[in-house]
């Protein structure tokens, strides 16, 4: 059952009432109260998770799962039952990709802290990776969201750098090892998950995903969009690191048939 706050006394009522039950002031009507819930940090909260859900074309079962688990969590900070129209944030907000900037800027008339911010953040980037791959689409759109919030790109590169998956002992050995030989290095394993391909891809394959991956992160093109400096200086590290592991997979995969 969903609930709504009166305006007057602020106690809940049930959407079937009328008048509220405690003061007799007549109540929101229920088309009302969504854009109220919307409106609200939470609501607008979770129509950025929907969008970065939707940002590869479909919102798998873990994701869903992830969504449900951030409606409990409100609903027990808030002590309201507006999981229902939590859901119809997300059945409305998904698929919508033009009105990130006007919502963030809403979160921003909020006054909402830095620290919740950046909570905001880490929840977009946990969910891209609830089905363990974060993908160019997932990771455009959280780096959209970060600055339309106006935090420092910094930020979201150490919340980021913390999700991605640990390597194992040997190839962090090995990485202080090449330090000195090289500004960029990466394992085999890290080579592969940096092109988003899997070890059995075929070389055509690789080479497809690499060229897309390039372009994506070429400068010359993102200066002509003229992206804040801190984001044209991530597209160029991570433009040093796709060619790396371009390079570095066909030497390997060469020498390994």
């Amino acid at each position: 059952m969903i609930k709504r706050p009166c305006n007057k006394c602020k106690k809940d009522n049930t959407s079937s009432n009328k008048f509220c039950i405690y003061c007799g002031t007549k109540l929101i009507k229920q088309d009302n109260l969504y854009d109220i819930v919307l409106n609200t940090t939470h609501g607008l909260w979770i129509a950025l998770l929907s969008k970065v859900a939707k940002s590869d074309g479909i919102i798998c079962k873990k994701e869903a799962e992830f969504m449900s688990k951030m409606f409990d969590k409100f609903i027990a900070k808030e002590n309201n039952q507006n999981r229902d129209i939590y859901r119809q944030i997300v059945d409305n907000e998904k698929d919508d990709f033009t009105n990130i900037n006007k919502l963030c800027e809403k979160l921003i008339a909020l006054e909402i802290s830095n620290i919740k911010k950046i909570e905001i953040i880490k929840s977009t980037i946990a969910l891209a990776y609830e089905d363990s791959e974060y993908n160019k689409e997932e990771e455009n759109l959280i780096i959209q969201i970060t600055h339309a919030l106006k935090l420092n790109f910094l930020d979201y590169q150490k919340i980021e750098k913390n999700f991605q998956p640990k390597s194992n002992e040997n190839n962090k050995k090995q990485s202080k090892q090449n330090t000195n030989t090289s500004s960029v290095y990466l394992s085999i394993d890290e080579c592969y998950s940096t092109l988003k391909v899997s070890k059995n891809c075929s070389d055509i394959e690789l080479k497809k995903s690499y060229r897309s991956l390039a372009k994506t992160y070429h400068t010359d093109i993102l200066k002509s969009k003229e992206l804040p400096e801190d984001i044209l200086y991530f597209a160029e590290e991570k433009l040093k690191s796709i060619n790396f592991a371009y390079e570095k997979l066909k030497k390997y995969r060469s020498t390994n048939v």
